[in-house]
């Protein structure tokens, strides 16, 4: 069973993020909070749930420092905010919170039940809109020059700059290390037996990382990655 806690402060959404949630089998509700410190004071005392959703009627900044701090606590349970795709603070926070996921808050219940179930079998899934988003930030804030802004958008200050600004976002935000290694793999028009051959996996394998690494970019396959890849020429 995947126990799940809820933070809102709207009464009306948060009951409806529950009647969701409760409507998933394996899935059940263990307390719909109101407030950030009711939930801290349970969360220091209870058995650690599978999953807290931060809801949207929470103001952004108490939104991003609160997930922060869950994730400092209980580095072990799923965190997903409840953002919209023109949510700055949300978009800006991709790397620096570790969060699970995004839910947009008028999305259907097919699609937020999905997503849920994506996050817990271990997937960090976010609107695509939303991913674009931070790509352009990003491109807008290297054009600029402003190299120590970018590093610190990324939370690389150690680290030289000097890959695609894609790469780095898709890497910190979206793929495993070896989900990043398999895509860029693809981006060079690679099969799955080169693949496999030149990373030492069976073909079905790869096979298998293709699928996930689509279903997080939201495509069907290398034609549209492709697309993507002209697209951000």
């Amino acid at each position: 069973m995947q126990n799940v806690v809820i933070v809102e402060h709207s009464t009306l959404f948060r009951e409806m993020i529950s009647n969701m949630i409760n409507d998933m089998e394996n899935f059940h509700v263990l307390e719909a909070f109101d407030n950030e410190a009711k939930a801290i004071q349970f969360l220091e005392i209870s058995n650690i749930p599978s999953l807290c959703i931060i809801g949207t009627y929470l103001s952004k900044e108490d939104r991003i420092a609160f997930a922060k701090q869950l994730k400092a606590m209980q580095p072990l349970m799923k965190v997903v905010l409840v953002a919209s795709d023109k949510d700055d603070d949300a978009i800006e926070a991709f790397p620096s919170t570790n969060l699970d996921g995004y839910l947009v808050a008028d999305m259907g219940l097919s699609d937020f039940q999905s997503i849920i179930r994506l996050v817990m079998d271990g997937m960090f899934v976010a609107p695509q809109t939303m991913i674009q988003q931070y790509v352009s930030k990003l491109h807008y804030i290297a054009t600029h020059e402003d190299r120590d802004q970018l590093k610190h958008l990324l939370m690389l200050e150690d680290v030289e700059l000097n890959i695609d600004i894609e790469e780095i976002v898709l890497q910190k935000s979206i793929f495993t290390d070896r989900e990043f290694q398999i895509f860029r793999l693809l981006r060079k028009g690679w099969s799955n037996k080169m693949i496999a051959n030149e990373i030492n996996l069976k073909e079905g394998t790869v096979k298998n990382y293709v699928s996930i690494i689509y279903k997080k970019l939201e495509i069907k396959n290398r034609d549209e990655l492709m697309q993507l890849e002209s697209a951000n020429v």
